[in-house]
């Protein structure tokens, strides 16, 4: 006699006709937490926090055993220092309202609790103006009562000094007179003014420098400055960094002979009589100063040079393993100086032939989806980045659909769910879903997507899914959401609506579920009864359909068998509704078959 049976369920695969399906697979599937086999149900999002105002993105900061909730208007990337043990627990962001930012512990926590409090622009100016360099003084061992007169009008108890001759462009220096020949010269041949003594041609830029250490980009170099040995260089330099919201507090000058090298002048003097001071890094505010750093001296050179700003709708930050982050920018993809987030060369910069959707770090390489082909980078240093164009046109339709699962990156695509691991992406949910189905029902322009428990959890205006990378299956939610975020370190997925926060499946109540069986189709035959074992019996419906329509539905009150309705079908389908833990279902002909 005929008996149907399940003791196992899983999820959905649209693509398969019902009829189609495995003993255990689900025409429908929704809130169905299908990890171990049985049937259960998620339990409600647990409300964790509630935000002073409506946000578009979410991210968890934590903070000296503490947790905030930073909230953003628009599609906002955060990422965490790279640094270990941050004293300032920095974080960094794109897509902020008022571009590229970060905050930190003390900007982020200080004077509200609508959090980040504050936030500063992630990038150091280049000062506006270019040294203006003055050369002063005269060279060392010249006396300036020697450049009025002619060698032959000298002071001859002048002893020690050194006399310039203005008609023949020669320094004299006197000799020690000699006792024992005092018919000897008491000067000696004369030197050549232009080659014989030490000299320059010099070069001055400024950066400006902020409390905490950052250093920009330098200014545009001064004009030439001809030095000679015991001249001095007087600056007149940029007064402040203008309009900027960065704590610049004190600037730094370098110099060069015009070799391609930038050093430090660590012994900068400014101000007048008792007051003056010589530092190396000087007060916003000075205008004047003198560079007194002996040539021998210079030590530290200019690393800055190329240390741009990001342009401020930089997108999509991201952090790879070594310290350096990455963003794009239309078809540009942008990289930082390992470890100096601010910090954003333009030669680090590659180009894509379309524009940029989405980035994502997936184990050691970046994956770059575009409107076109996508792309993988990966390399040690952003120096030496090898971008490589795979030719697939599987292209990303939603930039917060793209997810590190780990060891690949996944996103939705027009015809689906697609991976990328080293190679080409593959359509992993080819064979669980056809692509008119995935358009009408899982809107992939509308995706955002978190990684949580080995899972793809995606969502969209009209609710959301899961899909199971392990058995390839889908199961719809009901539930909706505006934005999510996955914490790693306590494994927990926290979704978001207008200024609500909730923790997945960590309420008190529980999602209520509804899962179809397959349709069992074949000869026409007379299924009588029923049981099902379940955990408990406080909240399960049953609905029966044969051939296509619904003749059945009660509430389960027990394990007992039960009889169905007196018929004759060549089509059998149940559903399942309610939020009690299913372990097995039966059907068959006699009750003594249950």
């Amino acid at each position: 006699m005929p008996k149907l049976q399940v003791k196992t369920f899983s999820g959905m695969t649209p693509k398969v006709d019902d009829h189609m399906l495995p003993e255990n697979g689900a025409a429908l599937a929704e809130n169905c937490k299908l990890t171990n086999g049985t049937l259960r149900a998620y339990r409600q999002p647990a409300l964790t926090h509630t935000l002073p105002t409506t946000a578009d993105s979410i991210h968890l900061y934590r903070d000296a055993d503490q947790e905030y909730w930073f909230s953003f208007a628009g599609e906002v990337d955060v990422v965490n220092s790279p640094i270990a043990d941050d004293a300032n627990n920095r974080v960094y962001m794109t897509g902020h309202p008022k571009g590229a930012r970060f905050t930190d512990n003390i900007l982020a926590l200080t004077g509200g609790t609508d959090y980040p409090v504050n936030t500063q622009q992630l990038g150091m100016p280049e000062p506006d103006k270019a040294p203006v360099v003055t050369v002063e003084g005269l060279p060392e061992g010249i006396d300036a009562q020697g450049l009025e007169e002619n060698l032959s009008d000298y002071d001859s108890s002048a002893e020690g000094f050194t006399y310039y001759a203005t008609d023949t462009k020669l320094v004299y220096t006197r000799l020690a007179d000699d006792e024992a020949d005092p018919d000897a010269p008491k000067w000696d041949d004369g030197k050549d003014w232009e080659n014989d003594f030490f000299a320059e041609y010099r070069f001055y830029v400024t950066t400006w420098v902020t409390e905490d250490g950052k250093e920009g980009p330098p200014s545009l170099p001064s004009g030439e400055a001809y030095w000679k040995k015991g001249q001095s260089i007087k600056l007149e330099v940029d007064d402040s960094p203008g309009s900027v919201d960065l704590n610049i507090t004190h600037f730094r000058v370098y110099v060069t002979r015009g070799d391609g090298y930038w050093w430090l002048c660590e012994a900068v003097k400014y101000g007048e009589g008792e007051g003056a001071e010589t530092v190396t890094d000087v007060p916003v505010g000075q205008t004047v100063l003198y560079d007194e750093t002996p040539a021998e001296d210079r030590r530290s050179q200019l690393v800055t040079t190329n240390w741009l700003a990001p342009p401020t709708d930089l997108k999509g930050l991201t952090l790879l393993p070594y310290g350096t982050a990455a963003g794009f920018k239309g078809k540009e993809l942008y990289f930082t100086e390992p470890y100096h987030l601010y910090a954003w060369p333009p030669q680090y910069r590659l180009t894509m032939e379309y524009d940029i959707v989405a980035i994502v770090a997936a184990g050691n390489s970046l994956i770059i989806t575009t409107k076109g082909n996508p792309y993988i980078c990966f390399g040690t240093e952003p120096a030496a980045m090898t971008l490589e164009r795979i030719d697939a046109s599987q292209v990303c339709t939603s930039k917060r659909s793209m997810v590190d699962m780990g060891y690949q990156a996944m996103y939705a695509s027009p015809d689906g769910l697609c991976a990328i691991a080293s190679g080409s992406p593959q359509l992993v949910t080819a064979n669980v879903i056809n692509p008119e189905d995935w358009r009408a029902n899982y809107h992939p322009e509308q995706i955002h997507a978190y990684f949580h428990d080995g899972k793809y959890y995606g969502f969209h205006n009209a609710g959301g899914f899961i899909f199971d990378t392990q058995t390839g299956s889908l199961t719809n939610l009901s539930t909706t959401a505006s934005s999510g975020f996955a914490d790693l370190e306590t494994d927990s997925l926290y979704i978001h609506t207008d200024d609500k926060i909730s923790q997945w499946d960590a309420g008190t109540d529980k999602l209520r579920y509804r899962w179809k069986s397959r349709d069992y189709q074949g000869t026409p035959i007379k299924l009588n009864s029923a049981r099902i074992q379940a955990a408990s019996y406080d909240d399960l419906r049953f609905k029966l359909y044969r051939d296509g329509v619904e003749v059945m539905n009660i509430a389960v009150l027990n394990d007992k068998g039960f009889r169905l309705p007196m018929g004759i079908g060549s089509s059998w389908q149940y559903e399942l509704s309610g939020t009690d833990t299913v372990y097995c279902v039966t059907l068959a002909s006699s009750m003594s078959e249950l």
